[in-house]
């Protein structure tokens, strides 16, 4: 996935919608959310489960940018908030659709939980 997503330009087109940091809680870095979003399509995670996987697979950290050791973890609400931004603003479908279409150019299938190849 690092080779098909253009994380830069994704995030680029959520930055707009995206909160910036005042006098709460500093929001989480945008494309570690992005990055845990799609990792929560990809393997049908329920909020509090992509919370759960954060905290018990180090490879999903890895791919989101996060460090356990020094990082704090986004908390099923915090992963909430981020999915209804990105369905606010009619971008969850269009990034899966993009996703899908640009590993569909290199033969490959992309459905909830599973990257396959054709045979």
């Amino acid at each position: 996935m690092e080779q098909v997503i253009s994380w830069a330009e994704w995030t680029n087109r959520i930055a707009p919608h995206y909160p910036v940091a005042g006098l709460g809680r500093k929001p989480f870095e945008l494309e570690a959310m992005l990055r845990i979003h799609m990792m929560q399509q990809w393997f049908g995670y329920s909020d509090p489960g992509m919370e759960e996987a954060l905290h018990d697979v180090p490879m999903l950290r890895e791919f989101a940018g996060l460090d356990a050791g020094e990082d704090a973890m986004p908390d099923e609400t915090t992963i909430l908030k981020f999915r209804h931004l990105l369905e606010k603003h009619h971008l969850a479908q269009s990034l899966f659709a993009e996703t899908t279409a640009q590993l569909a150019q290199q033969g490959l299938l992309l459905r909830q939980g599973t990257i396959a190849t054709p045979r």
